[in-house]
């Protein structure tokens, strides 16, 4: 970014940016920041005997956490040299199957980012065939997975070797032309991967949907040694790329706890995947300053230091590389208008598989990355009409390889319960294992809230500079903070049309700036300060969906911006509007950000330019640390068992010492849980439903037959092979209180309307009668205690 290779940017005029509404908008942004990093270095943890008031603020927790961090951190890479090997296996064997395919159009680093991407879904895809004729003996999945790597290293081993020799040269020529400023932006990028990379070794804990199903799936089918239909864990029959990763590391690395480990570093890769197809991308389009400087601020973007608190980002960060390379491939696709239809052809091909892989990470990438980069293929009918029939036919191809690619996970479904999309389009579909019911309650928990223009500016600008996040026993009320600079920077190649734009852009920017403030902190103090508030944040809204148009003489470019924006607002109208599920759109407005770097004219303004992105991954670094320094320092300095009963203590409704009874039961034992789907750390086979499932249970009251109904559930459970019960009391009690067991007005908490009285009292009943016998639970110190705090153990006799 900073060297003395010649300055260069996209063709076209860049003007003199106006400097005093740039330099109030940097200022800002800048206090933003600081104010920021004080309230949360000041900020002290609820932990400790003498109370709030008198414990260490988060700085000196920080500065005395981190020497053993650090020295935790070092001890663990060689687990990280596991997953550097898959990395290396998928590259090498990515790239030789484009070699093979003839992809001679792409330059060497494109070649790196999608053979990557290409590897991955190979490895992804193999792992689900592998797992769907596995079965018996246990061992065979095991060995087929071990036998795909091992081939996919073979094939990919030259490519791979010459992909690594390139990138050596690279470095070579790179390092003697950088100033400082040059080599300290790469070196904090690479200390944010680091960092994630050693938050990874932390077991999972705080992230239900990991714990849920994004691990605990994968470590139920390799304890079946095979793919098996969950039917009463929903969201395990969504697509699984991303899990059949988790898989194949559990069955190539020694099972489920360090297969979790190498899985969760294998997804962090895939952002390092992504920052090298930013940086790619930006010099195909003209300008590698703008592809380092969006690489860069790519990295300081939440992604990584969400990861550090939420597990479930691993899913995130694949989607991510997977719908930046659908769109990269679009716009090789738009480039290559003039290529022989040969090209052409390939090219639409490439795109339609990455937008394939993407679908298979996430359903919402069918919206996110389907509709977009089937539609970018399509433009080429718009701009020139006596080509049209061409570009119509090669959206087709998009669109049929996307199709074609997921596929697999649409089959799989709609063997299994006759949706091929279950349990989504239950109204177009049916399926066997879904009920009208459910669909509604789905819906219900997943619809967005009520919308407004003034409200869409007040989310852009939350998602974009400030993340709310509740309270935990460990975290201050914050995430690690959002990157402005994007906004900053993203602006800036919207003014490159003339000077006249720029000043008008610049000043709608910051009146949309003062407008989202207002609305978060002055909301509510006066009505006329509330209404000039919102207008102005519509205002600026409006300004930024219509803000594509005014890139449109640069082609690629504003595709790129135009793809953020569609993402935006598929985001905002139809989802119910996580933060995550727009975050896999940040790459293509990091790479329009960089542009935005890499067009700042003048000596000194580039270099503060240049400055800022340093600034920005400076500051995503130390917030991640400071906020996240109590997992990071008993997670690594813990054993596994000690970590998780600590995380565990009183006032939670998770119990690990209830899942380590229920881990020294019989090995043929299995496990109804009741209220708890957290199932990853139980190395007993389990039965669990998710909050839209019903549970076995269920199921058996529901049935025909006649008797007494404790009777007819303990001959039911018998029937399925369940040995114990596990009752989480508090869970259900949580889950009754939350949306997701409120259904038209009227509580549901469970079981039949989970656990109502007269179930209550039918297993008390049962317990009295000896039908279910409550077993002692181990505490940490391997005492037997007697169930407290409602978390109940069962044996069914």
């Amino acid at each position: 970014m900073t060297t003395h290779e010649p300055h260069r940017t996209p063709p076209g005029h860049a003007p003199s940016l106006p400097l005093l509404p740039l330099t109030a908008w940097a200022v800002a942004l800048l206090a933003y920041h600081a104010v920021f990093l004080a309230r949360m270095a000041g900020y002290r943890t609820p932990l400790g005997p003498e109370g709030a008031a008198h414990t260490p603020s988060y700085l000196a927790l920080t500065l005395e956490a981190l020497p053993h961090i650090l020295v935790q951190g070092v001890a663990r890479l060689p687990i990280a040299f596991l997953s550097l090997a898959v990395w290396g296996v998928a590259l090498g064997a990515g790239m030789a199957l484009l070699r093979w395919c003839g992809y001679g159009e792409l330059k060497p680093g494109e070649r790196a980012v999608f053979g990557g991407g290409v590897g991955m879904g190979i490895l992804s895809l193999g792992t689900l065939l592998a797992g769907v004729v596995a079965g018996r003996p246990p061992w065979l999945l095991d060995a087929l997975l071990v036998t795909l790597l091992v081939a996919m290293a073979i094939v990919g081993f030259r490519d791979a070797a010459r992909a690594l020799r390139h990138g050596a040269r690279a470095l070579r020529a790179w390092r003697p032309q950088s100033r400082w400023l040059g080599v300290l932006t790469p070196l904090l990028g690479l200390a944010v991967v680091l960092l994630a990379l050693t938050r990874a070794n932390v077991p999972v804990f705080s992230d239900y949907d990991s714990l849920e199903y994004h691990l605990a799936a994968p470590a139920q089918w390799w304890r079946a040694g095979r793919i098996t239909f969950l039917r009463d864990m929903v969201y395990s029959n969504f697509p699984q790329n991303v899990e059949m990763l988790q898989l194949l590391a559990m069955s190539c690395f020694g099972g489920p706890l360090r297969g979790a480990v190498v899985g969760l570093q294998i997804g962090i890769g895939f952002v390092v995947l992504t920052a090298g197809a930013i940086a790619a991308c930006g010099r195909r389009l003209g300008s590698p300053a703008a592809g380092r400087a969006g690489a860069a601020l790519f990295l300081a973007t939440p992604m990584l230091g969400g990861l550090t608190s939420h597990d479930s980002y691993v899913v995130e960060l694949p989607l991510a590389a997977y719908a930046f390379l659908a769109l990269y491939a679009g716009v090789l696709l738009w480039q290559a208008r003039d290529a022989t239809p040969a090209t052409r052809r390939r090219l639409a091909i490439l795109c339609g598989a990455m937008a394939g892989l993407a679908i298979g990470c996430k359903y919402p990438a069918l919206l996110f990355v389907f509709v977009p980069v089937v539609a970018i293929a399509a433009l080429g009918a718009v701009v020139d009409r006596q080509r049209a029939r061409r570009a119509l036919g090669e959206a087709a191809i998009v669109g049929a390889v996307a199709l074609a690619v997921a596929g697999p996970w649409f089959v799989r479904n709609a063997v299994n319960t006759g949706n091929p999309t279950y349990p989504l389009l239950y109204s177009v579909f049916g399926g066997s294992e879904w009920s009208p019911r459910q669909d509604a309650k789905f819906a219900r928990a997943h619809r967005p809230a009520a919308a407004s223009v003034a409200a869409a500016a007040d989310r852009l600008w939350r998602f974009a500079v400030w993340r709310d996040q509740p309270q935990g026993d460990w975290q201050p009320p914050w995430r690690a903070a959002a990157a402005p600079l994007l906004l900053l920077f993203g602006m800036v190649p919207l003014m490159l049309g003339g000077r006249h734009r720029a000043r008008a852009v610049l000043y709608v920017a910051l009146l949309a700036l003062v407008g989202a403030g207002l609305l978060r902190f002055a909301s509510g103090s006066a009505d006329g300060l509330t209404a000039a508030s919102r207008f102005v944040a519509a205002v600026g809204l409006v300004a930024f969906v219509a803000s594509p148009l005014l890139l449109w003489r640069r082609g690629a470019w504003a595709i790129v911006y135009g793809f953020f924006v569609f993402c935006f607002v598929a985001w905002y109208v139809p989802t119910h509007r996580l933060d995550r599920f727009l975050d896999p759109a940040t790459p293509a407005l990091a790479l329009v950000a960089g542009l935005g770097v890499a067009s700042v004219a003048g000596r000194w303004p580039r270099r503060v330019a240049q400055g800022l992105v340093a600034a920005g991954l400076a500051f995503s670094l130390v917030t991640t640390v400071i906020i996240h320094v109590h997992p990071l320092y008993f997670g690594l300095l813990e054993s596994p068992d000690a970590y998780l009963s600590l995380c565990s203590s009183e006032g939670s409704t998770y119990s690990h010492a209830t899942i380590r009874t229920i881990n020294e039961l019989p090995a043929d034992a299995v496990v109804l849980f009741v209220g708890e789907a957290r199932t990853f750390y139980s190395r007993r086979r389990v039965l669990a439903a998710s909050v839209f499932d019903r549970q076995p249970i269920d199921r058996i009251l529901e049935g025909k037959g006649e008797g007494d109904p404790a009777r007819r559930v303990r001959d039911g459970l018998r029937a399925l092979g369940v040995t114990h019960i596990y009752f989480n009391w508090p869970e259900i009690s949580r889950l009754g209180r939350s949306y997701a067991y409120r259904f038209r007005g009227r509580d549901h908490d469970g079981l039949s309307d989970y656990l109502n009285a007269e179930e209550r009292r039918l297993f008390a009943g049962m317990v009295q009668r000896g039908t279910l016998r409550v077993l002692p639970i181990r505490d940490r110190e391997d005492r037997e205690i007697m169930p407290v705090s409602g978390f109940i153990l069962c044996e069914l006799r």
